[in-house]
């Protein structure tokens, strides 16, 4: 038995793996933009 087979079902599960990782990564990246770009709007009201 082979731990990861590239064949069949181990290359399915081993894409899904990989598109879940990067909507993760996209998911937070684009949290961590959204919250930066509220705050530098925040500082510019503020500053007003």
């Amino acid at each position: 038995m082979e731990p990861i087979g590239l064949c069949g079902g181990g290359l399915v599960a081993l894409a899904l793996i990989l598109v879940a990782i990067i909507g993760v990564a996209l998911l937070g990246g684009g949290i961590v933009l959204l919250i930066a770009r509220l705050g530098a709007l925040v500082d510019a009201w503020r500053k007003r």
